[in-house]
């Protein structure tokens, strides 16, 4: 192989490096499924007479990333959505929530790094009905828990005869580039065409220098 091919087929092997080295857009999981798709109790609505918020804390077992956080609403007006990140209340505006499945979302415009014993705290308070004379929140039952998330969450801070309920979700990745959790397609095929591509391009080029 000549110098020529010799650089060519260098220069290949770098790009398929960078490609299969670049940050990955992995894929985000859910802490908690099945919020909003199928109620087998639920929802379930708190009663609280002196505006007393339901609460969910979510404790990271490992590193990872936090992408959204989500407030169960059923879709219905609130009082106040609110949370914080081991003790510090965070400002957002609810104007950016996105709702989907009775979940409102706030997609975090920077993802944060989470680590291990870090505490999401969620809290909800639903609104004031006059016949009621009290607050009414909703929570909502749900399938299983995503234990890919490494994340728990303790709902005692719930009404006890509504176990198993949460207010709220979170949205989490690997922060580990190493972990073993799938790349996007594109990644793949990117890595395919493109190595492709330029190995095609250095044999012709071995060829006619040949």
């Amino acid at each position: 192989m000549n110098v020529r091919s010799l650089k060519l087929a260098g220069a290949a092997a770098g790009v398929l490096f960078l490609v299969g080295t670049a940050p990955q857009a992995f894929a985000q999981i859910d802490v908690i499924n099945g919020i909003g798709a199928s109620f087998l109790n639920g929802p379930f609505i708190i009663f609280s007479e002196n505006a007393s918020p339901s609460t969910t804390a979510f404790t990271f077992n490992s590193s990872m990333i936090l992408n959204s956080i989500g407030f169960y609403t059923n879709g219905e007006s609130y009082t106040s959505l609110a949370y914080s990140i081991n003790g510090t209340n965070q400002s957002f505006s609810t104007s950016a929530l996105i709702l989907r499945d009775g979940v409102a979302w706030l997609d975090l415009s920077s993802p944060l790094t989470m680590q291990t014993n870090d505490v999401v705290r969620i809290s909800t308070l639903g609104s004031y009905h006059a016949g009621a004379q009290g607050y009414l929140t909703r929570v909502t039952d749900y399938d299983t828990v995503n234990s890919s998330a490494n994340v728990s969450f303790d709902y005692s801070a719930l009404d006890p005869n509504f176990a198993l309920t949460t207010n709220g979700n979170l949205r989490v990745s690997p922060s580990n580039p190493g972990s073993n959790v799938a790349p996007e397609p594109g990644t793949f095929a990117l890595l395919l065409t493109g190595g492709g591509a330029l190995a095609g391009i250095a044999l012709r080029r071995r060829r006619n220098a040949g």
